[in-house]
C-alpha cells in the first residue's frame, strides 16, 4: 500500500462512488436537520437521509454518497470516556457512506466496497489482510461474497443467533422498533496469521473499517418483522479509520490529522514528549477538535443539551491542561489561535476572523468561571488523593462533598483519578445524591405521582376547551382526596374531582391552567378549581369545597373564570408573535430554550450569546405590535400524527388531545404545533410591552412581558412614577434625565471624597499602630490600643480593624476609646472558638471596669464585631498594663 493522507482518501471517496452515478451529499451540520428529538446530535452518516428511508419523503437522487461530520459524546454511542485511552475512539469525527434508496442492494453494494478498497486504482489494500463477518441466517450475502467476490470461507466469519434474528449480531435496528437489517462488516488484519484469535474482543489486531447495512424489514410493535416493498443501502467507514489502515499505524491519534496537531500543542506548550503523558495530550487534542465544530454549527456554552455538552467539553481541555502542570502562562484561546488552521482544514468557513472572535468570546467567559471551581476543587481532591495509592478507591462521600459542596463536576473527578489509576465508590455517590434529591424534593399537597390508579370508568378525560364554552355539562367519574379514591367529598375538603368531559385547560407547555368552579345542578354545593393538572390521560381537577358536597357520578356543571382564560390566551398568542418576531430579528438559529405564561405576564427563554440593546428590545416590540394592530385571525388546525410535518419547530410538549397535533398559524408570520390557549383575533390583544431582558444562564438569555390589561397597568404605572419623580424634584419631563443625571454624578463626588478619606486611614496604619504593640499569648496575637485620639466612625474603624487582622495575623483585637467621659471598647475576633466565647469574655472585661455591671452590649455577630459602652469615669485612673494582664487571665480562662 502506498501512504494516503486523509484529504487523498477524502477526494477518492468521493471519486469511486461519483464514477459509480452517485450524487455527493454534503455534511449536514451537527445539529439534526430533522425535528429528531431523539438525538442531540448527529452520530452517524445516515441520519441526515431518515426521512428516506422512512418514506416520509422522496429523495432528488437514489444513489448518494456524503462524509458526514459526526459527534459521539451522548446517548447510546458516548465514546467520551474512551477518549486517549484507547487508539480507536474520537469524539468527533468524519462518516464516510454510501447510500441506496429502493436502487441497488446487497450484491452492488458489496461489490462496490471490494473495488474501491482492494483496486490498484484506488485504496489498493491486500486483498489477504480483509475479513468478513455476516449473520449467520443471511445466507444471501454469504454466497455473493464466496462465490461473487471468492473470498477464502476461511476468511469469512458466520456470527449471530441462529434461533432469533432480530436480536442477533449483525442484524441492524434503528430502534426498538422500525426499520432493520443484516450488515456485513469488514475488518483488516493488521498482523494475525492464523484469524484463531478474530473473536477475541481484546484483540487489537483486527480493525473494523467498512459496515455495510441492507435495510429490507420493518419491526412491528408485535416484535415481528415485515418485509418492506423497497429496499436500501447504508453504509460507513470511519475516515480516521481507513486513515490509519493506509497510512499504516495503529492508532487514530497517530494519523496525519492528529500528528500535525500534536506537533504544534508541543511546541506551543513547550513540552517535552518522552516525559509527558500522551494520554491526556489525545483529550485535548480530541475536544479542541470538537469545540471548534460545535461553534462552527452555532452552538453556545450552557447548562442544559447540547450547550453543556460544550461547556463541558471546554472544562475537560482545561482540566487536561491543569494536570500537565504547564508553567507557560496562557489562555486557552491562544491554544486554539495555534490550532485553527489546521482544524478547519477541509471545512469551508466564510469569515475566519468572525469564527475566531466567537471562540475568543465563548472561552474568555467559560474559563474564568471555572478555573475558579477547578483550582479550589483539585487543591481539596488532592489532599484526597495524597493519602491513597494507586489502585485504591476515593470514598462516595468525599465525591459527593467535592461536587454538592464546592461544585466540581463528577467527570473531572473521575479524569483526575483516572490519571493516577485511582478508582471510585460511584456507588456511594448515588447513594449520597439520591439522598440529597429525596430531601430537597418539594411535595406537594397534592402528589400527582402518588395519585391512586384504579380509576376504570372511562378511558380518558375528553377536553373540548377549544370549543370556547363557559359553561358545560359533564359527570364527576374519581373523587381523590389524601391520595385514595373516596365516593364523596364534603366542605372544607381540598382534593381532586375528575369527570368525564372537561372544558378547563391544564397546566401544559409553560402555560397556567384555567381556574374556576363546579356547581351542582341544584347550585347547593360548589368545588373551588384553583388548578388543573393532566396525569396520563385524565384531567384532575384540584381545589376544594366551597358549600355542600359532592358524590361520584353526580352531574356537574363546569364554568371556568373567563378573564383568566383571556389574559391567558393572550399572552400565549403575543409569545408565538414574539417568537417569530425574534428569528426574524435575530436570524432562524434562535431557539425557544422554555417559556412561562401566566395571567399577568409571560417569560420567554432563548439562545443568544450577548444582551439585547435598547434599540433591538424596541425594535422587537415595535414588530409584535405591528402585528397585533392586523387584526389577524388565528388559524386553528388539527393534523393526524401520521402525516406530520416535520420540518416544523416543536413549540410545546408534543401532548395532544384525541390523538391530533394542533398547529396555530398567524398569517405567513407564525405557524407552530401547540396545545395552548389563544385568542381568536389578534387585535383582542391591544398592546404588548417588554418589562426587561437580561441573562439568566451563558448562551440563554430571558424576555419578561406584558401584554393587553397588564401592558396598560404597565404603561400607567411607569408614567404615574415618572410624574410624581419630577414633582419631587420640581423638573419638568423634558428635563428630568438630566436632572437626576446631574444629582447622580454629585453624589459620586461625595462618595469618592468618602472613600478618599477611608485611604488616608488606611494608607496610615503604621502611624497608627506597629507590630511592637502586638503580643502573644498562647499562640494568640493581641493588639490592645488606645486610639481616643481617632475621630472617625464605627465603620471605617471595623474597615481598619479588617485590615490589621489581615496584616498581621491577628486572632483578637481590643481597641478602647473615650469621648465625655464615655468608655467604648471594640473587639474584633478571627477565631471561631472565641466567637462563641464571647459573651463570657465581655462579661469578665467588663467587671475590670464595673463591678456592678451597669453596661450596654452590642454585637454584630456576621461581622464578628463587638462593641461594649462604659458609663464609668475609672477610666482616668486605669492603667494598660493591669489591663492587659487580667486579659491574659480572661483568655487563658475561655482557650484552656
Amino acid at each position: 500500500m502506498i501512504f494516503k493522507s486523509s484529504e487523498e482518501i477524502r477526494f477518492m471517496f468521493l471519486d469511486f462512488f461519483k464514477s459509480k452515478g452517485h450524487h455527493v451529499i454534503k455534511s449536514s451540520s451537527l445539529i439534526p436537520t430533522l425535528n429528531d428529538s431523539s438525538l442531540l446530535f448527529v452520530n452517524s452518516g445516515m441520519n441526515q437521509f431518515k426521512d428516506f428511508f422512512y418514506g416520509f419523503k422522496k429523495p432528488k437522487y437514489n444513489e448518494v454518497v456524503s462524509i458526514q461530520k459526526c459527534l459521539r459524546i451522548s446517548g447510546k454511542h458516548n465514546d467520551i470516556n474512551n477518549i486517549g485511552y484507547t487508539s480507536r475512539h474520537n469524539t468527533f469525527f468524519e462518516m464516510m457512506g454510501n447510500f441506496s434508496f429502493s436502487s441497488y442492494f446487497k450484491k452492488e453494494a458489496i461489490m462496490y466496497s471490494w473495488e474501491l478498497l482492494t483496486s490498484k486504482k484506488w485504496f489498493n489494500i491486500p486483498q489477504n489482510k480483509l475479513v468478513i463477518t455476516v449473520n449467520s441466517l443471511d445466507y444471501e450475502t454469504y454466497n455473493i461474497w464466496v462465490k461473487d467476490i471468492n473470498i477464502p470461507k476461511e476468511n469469512i466469519f458466520l456470527v449471530g443467533n441462529n434461533n432469533n434474528i432480530i436480536d442477533s449480531d449483525n442484524f441492524w435496528k434503528i430502534s426498538y422498533f422500525g426499520l432493520c437489517g443484516t450488515s456485513t462488516e469488514i475488518f483488516y488484519n493488521f498482523n494475525d496469521k492464523s484469524l484463531k484469535n478474530f473473536h477475541n474482543t481484546k484483540n487489537s489486531s483486527y480493525l473494523e473499517i467498512w459496515n455495510l447495512v441492507f435495510i429490507e424489514y420493518n419491526l412491528n410493535y408485535l416484535n415481528k418483522l415485515e418485509v418492506l416493498p423497497n429496499k436500501s443501502v447504508d453504509t460507513g467507514m470511519g475516515l480516521e479509520r481507513i486513515a490509519s489502515v493506509l497510512q499504516g499505524v495503529k492508532s487514530n491519534f497517530e494519523i496525519d490529522i492528529f500528528k500535525n496537531l500534536i506537533y504544534l500543542l508541543y511546541n506551543f506548550l513547550g513540552i517535552n514528549v518522552s516525559i509527558i503523558n500522551k494520554n491526556i495530550l489525545y483529550i485535548i487534542i480530541d475536544h479542541i477538535r470538537s469545540i471548534v465544530f460545535l461553534i462552527i454549527d452555532g452552538i453556545v456554552p450552557s447548562s442544559n443539551d447540547r450547550g453543556y455538552i460544550l461547556r463541558k467539553l471546554i472544562r475537560r481541555v482545561l482540566l487536561n491542561i491543569k494536570l500537565l502542570s504547564i508553567k507557560k502562562n496562557f489562555e486557552l484561546f491562544d491554544l486554539f489561535n495555534v490550532l485553527i488552521d489546521d482544524i478547519i482544514k477541509y471545512e469551508y468557513i466564510k469569515n475566519k476572523e468572525k469564527l475566531l472572535n466567537k471562540i475568543k468570546y465563548f472561552l474568555i467567559k467559560e474559563e474564568k468561571k471555572f478555573l475558579i471551581i477547578l483550582n479550589k476543587g483539585l487543591e481539596i481532591l488532592n489532599c484526597y488523593l495524597l493519602k491513597l495509592k494507586s489502585g485504591d478507591i476515593l470514598n462516595g462521600d468525599l465525591i459527593f462533598k467535592l461536587y454538592d459542596t464546592f461544585g466540581f463536576p463528577l467527570d473531572l473527578i473521575k479524569d483526575v483519578c483516572n490519571s493516577r489509576n485511582i478508582n471510585i465508590d460511584l456507588h456511594g455517590f448515588n447513594k449520597n445524591l439520591n439522598i440529597q434529591k429525596n430531601k430537597s424534593r418539594y411535595y406537594s399537597k397534592f402528589n400527582i405521582s402518588n395519585f391512586a390508579t384504579s380509576i376504570v370508568c372511562c378511558d380518558k378525560t375528553f377536553f373540548y376547551g377549544y370549543l370556547n364554552i363557559n359553561k358545560f355539562n359533564t359527570k364527576i367519574i374519581s373523587i381523590i382526596v389524601n391520595n385514595d379514591n373516596v365516593n364523596e367529598i364534603c366542605i372544607n375538603q381540598s382534593g381532586i374531582l375528575i369527570t368525564k368531559d372537561t372544558i378547563f385547560y391544564p397546566e401544559l407547555g409553560g402555560q397556567r391552567s384555567d381556574i374556576g368552579k363546579f356547581i351542582s345542578k341544584d347550585k347547593k354545593s360548589v368545588f373551588i378549581v384553583n388548578n388543573v393538572k393532566k396525569n396520563g390521560n385524565y384531567i384532575f381537577h384540584i381545589g376544594y369545597i366551597l358549600k355542600g358536597m359532592f358524590k361520584l357520578n353526580d352531574n356537574v356543571i363546569l364554568i371556568y373564570d373567563e378573564y383568566n382564560r383571556e389574559m391567558l390566551s393572550c399572552n400565549h398568542t403575543c409569545l408565538h408573535i414574539l417568537y417569530s418576531s425574534l428569528k426574524l430579528l435575530l436570524g432562524s438559529k434562535i431557539k425557544i430554550k422554555g417559556s412561562s405564561i401566566k395571567k399577568k405576564k409571560i417569560t420567554f427563554d432563548f439562545n443568544y450569546f450577548k444582551p439585547l440593546s435598547e434599540k433591538k428590545i424596541f425594535k422587537l416590540e415595535y414588530l409584535v405590535n405591528s402585528i397585533i394592530k392586523k387584526n389577524i385571525f388565528i388559524n386553528e388546525s388539527f393534523i393526524n400524527d401520521k402525516v406530520e410535518n416535520n420540518n416544523l419547530n416543536l413549540f410545546y410538549l408534543k401532548e395532544n388531545f384525541n390523538r391530533y397535533l394542533r398547529f396555530i398559524s398567524i398569517d405567513n408570520f407564525s405557524r407552530e404545533k401547540c396545545c395552548g390557549l389563544h385568542v381568536n383575533n389578534t387585535g383582542i390583544i391591544n398592546l404588548f410591552f417588554i418589562i426587561k431582558e437580561y441573562s439568566i444562564s451563558h448562551g440563554i438569555r430571558r424576555i419578561e412581558a406584558v401584554s393587553s390589561d397588564y401592558a396598560f397597568k404597565y404603561f400607567y404605572k411607569k408614567r404615574l412614577l415618572l410624574n410624581n419623580l419630577s414633582k419631587f424634584l420640581s423638573l419638568n419631563d423634558n428635563f428630568l434625565f438630566n436632572g437626576v443625571k446631574s444629582i447622580i454624578k454629585k453624589f459620586n463626588l461625595l462618595k469618592n471624597k468618602y472613600k478618599d478619606i477611608l485611604n488616608i486611614y488606611l494608607e496610615n496604619l503604621n502611624y497608627f499602630f506597629s507590630l511592637k504593640e502586638c503580643f502573644v499569648y498562647k499562640k494568640i496575637f493581641f493588639l490592645v490600643k488606645d486610639v481616643t485620639f481617632l475621630k472617625i466612625s464605627k465603620n471605617i474603624l471595623y474597615i481598619l480593624l479588617k485590615k490589621l487582622i489581615f496584616r498581621f495575623k491577628l486572632q483578637f483585637i481590643l481597641f478602647l476609646r473615650k469621648k465625655d467621659y464615655i468608655i467604648n471598647l471594640y473587639f474584633l475576633l478571627n477565631s471561631k472558638f472565641l466567637k462563641e466565647k464571647i459573651n463570657i469574655f465581655v462579661k469578665k472585661v467588663v467587671l475590670f471596669f464595673n463591678k456592678e455591671n451597669n453596661i450596654n452590649f452590642n454585637a454584630n455577630k456576621n461581622k464578628n464585631f463587638f462593641y461594649v459602652k462604659l458609663s464609668n469615669n475609672e477610666f482616668i485612673n486605669f492603667k494598660l498594663i493591669e489591663f492587659i494582664k487580667y486579659i491574659k487571665l480572661c483568655i487563658s480562662g475561655i482557650y484552656f
